[in-house]
């Protein structure tokens, strides 16, 4: 064995097949029968020709610049059937793995992040929509189909013949006045408000599974903000637990205050009910291994006789009957073990009356200890009164004949659990959702406690200001602060359009009041006519209609930066394959392969 062969097999490998390649002096390799070596295309007869590889397209300037706003309004178009309470879902099959998943959704996020698009701009779009989704739980719709609609218009003047230059500027200077109109028009509230609340969040609810769920969603959560310390409200709201259960209907769902999980009983003559219960909780399992495996060795237990196989039996039992009673001892009448618990002790622990639940992942196992205040103890020697977490009950009930375990009346009211019913799986996970976006407006909320009206109110009032402050300005600007007006009337001809009405009916009488002082009048999609937003309760939290506005001027100012498109050719699949197998055993990889693991 040389010198080489010697260093590579005292090294810890991280790259088994590399590590060989190189201890026996590797060569680049030939290319197996399905691949083939990747040829540079930019050379004819020796000489370089092509400043771009061949076969690969550009685009530049003017058309490029109408092209993507024609994207980007494809995909405002794609997005405003699902707008509002009304919107209309959309099935998406997306391949995950070798599995096909259903998806039945209108919420934005989902769309945008199962729908597969391949033009960059609707990638941008859909990501600029996920993002504001996912920073105030709402807004991603509304960024798209506004952002969608400012392109189009702006696209007009672009083509008219005003420079991009200055589109850009008209809409920065629009995008300040708009949120200087948003912050005019936001009204504070009194988050005690219970009406208020309720309000807000029957508004928010765009799911079309949960609009007539709308006072049970708005109940749970009054509870929640009841239940909680307001110190740690936000942080409740934003990490609350939603358990889904198949079978019956949305109205069968529940608030838990405290944990609910799922888990089968561990001995049928065990308690299944514990009040004033006191929690300790194991880390790893109650059992005495008789083999293992550590990185460098395997390890057992040899009987050579079967009168050392039972005392090694009786001495196992002993150990593990020392441990329960010494849970016991401290006033512990529940036990939570993360791992498995050896059978030889089941029926010793049914007759201690000890609830013994087993099987945490370390997540849920995480989440009862924060409930019940209770200590994750790996070593028993060490655990004591303090050690102990308490709940008023400790409870099993068969929910769709499946066993679940709550604990209810925690030391520690941050935890809460949503136990979610629905027919089937894409229901529950299109319920899962909304309720989530609703959780994460309503913490939105609770930092800046003003409202906007809704029912696209605000957008009327905002075109309106806008067209009064093109008044004041002069030159280009003019045109494309008023384009970005019009844009702005999108918003409430998508919620009159999705409530089956025609826009050109009712956008114009809409303009009208608000020319004569009606602030506040907006489109109510139940009533199916222009009311007082304020009075009829249509409320939306302020930051998420300034998160929307924001996200959708930053898309269009992005989107008319862009003047060159260049789109590279891919390789081959045989090409492909020769060079993703290449990339392990590179030249530059091999030489820090060597330096990483010391070979000369």
């Amino acid at each position: 064995m040389n010198n080489t062969e010697i260093q590579v097999a005292s090294l810890e490998w991280r790259s088994l097949r590399a590590l060989r390649r190189i201890s026996k002096g590797w060569k680049p390799e030939f290319p197996l029968n399905h691949e083939k070596i990747p040829k540079p295309d930019i050379y004819i007869d020796g000489k370089p020709v092509y400043i771009l590889g061949k076969g690969a397209q550009r685009e530049r300037k003017k058309p490029l610049q109408l092209l993507n706003i024609e994207v980007a309004g494809y995909i405002s178009e794609f997005l405003k059937t699902t707008f509002g309470p009304l919107g209309l879902d959309k099935i998406i099959i997306a391949q995950e793995g070798k599995s096909r998943i259903i998806y039945v959704s209108n919420d934005s996020e989902v769309i945008f992040r199962k729908t597969p698009f391949q033009h960059p701009i609707a990638q941008f779009l859909a990501g600029a929509a996920v993002a504001a989704q996912k920073e105030v739980g709402g807004g991603g719709a509304t960024s798209v189909i506004l952002a969608g609609e400012i392109l189009k218009n702006c696209g007009t003047l672009i083509e008219k013949g005003i420079h991009p230059s200055i589109v850009q500027d008209g809409c920065i200077e629009a995008m300040n006045k708009v949120i200087e109109i948003i912050d005019k028009n936001a009204m504070p509230i009194t988050i005690n408000d219970d009406k208020i609340i309720s309000q807000i969040v029957k508004t928010s609810l765009t799911s079309g599974c949960l609009i007539e769920f709308g006072d049970l969603i708005a109940d749970m959560i009054l509870k929640i903000i009841r239940y909680v310390n307001e110190p740690y409200l936000e942080d409740a709201l934003l990490n609350i637990k939603i358990k889904k259960v198949e079978g019956g209907w949305i109205g069968d769902s529940r608030l838990v205050m405290g944990c609910a999980f799922y888990r089968e009983p561990t001995h049928p003559d065990m308690p299944e009910k514990v009040v004033n219960a006191k929690i300790a909780i194991l880390k790893g399992g109650l059992k005495v291994s008789e083999r293992g495996r550590t990185r460098y060795f395997d390890h057992g237990t040899i009987s050579e006789t079967l009168h050392d196989y039972k005392e090694f039996r009786v001495e196992k039992k002993r150990i593990l009957k020392d441990v329960i009673e010494k849970v016991s001892s401290i006033g512990a009448n529940v036990l939570f073990v993360e791992k498995g618990i050896d059978q030889d002790i089941m029926d010793y622990l049914a007759r201690m009356k000890l609830l013994t639940i087993r099987r945490f992942p370390p997540p849920e196992l995480e989440e009862v200890a924060e409930a019940t205040g209770a200590n994750i103890v790996s070593d028993v020697n060490i655990l004591d009164t303090s050690d102990l977490g308490e709940a008023e009950i400790v409870e099993l009930r068969r929910i769709a004949g499946e066993p679940w375990w709550f604990i209810e009346g925690c030391r520690n009211p941050r935890v809460v659990n949503i136990l979610l019913r629905g027919a089937n799986a894409q229901l529950l996970l299109e319920a899962e959702t909304a309720i989530k976006n609703v959780f994460k407006i309503i913490s939105v909320l609770w930092r800046d406690r003003r409202v906007v009206a809704g029912g696209g109110a605000l957008e009327m009032e905002i075109a309106r200001q806008l067209r009064e402050y093109s008044k004041q300005t002069s030159g280009k600007k003019q045109l494309v602060i008023n384009a970005v007006a019009e844009a702005f009337h999108s918003i409430p001809s998508a919620l009159i359009q999705n409530a089956g009405l025609k826009p050109i009916d009712i956008v114009p009488n809409l303009r009208s009041m608000h020319a004569h002082g009606g602030v506040n009048i907006g489109f109510d999609v139940f009533k199916r006519t222009p009311c007082d937003m304020i009075s009829s309760r249509i409320l939306e939290p302020v930051q998420v209609k300034v998160q929307a506005v924001k996200t959708a001027f930053e898309a269009v100012y992005t989107i008319l930066r862009i003047d060159d498109f260049i789109l590279c050719r891919r390789l081959p699949k045989p090409e492909a394959d020769y060079k993703r197998r290449m990339e392990g055993t590179a030249p530059e990889r091999v030489k820090k392969i060597k330096r990483d693991f010391g070979i000369d």
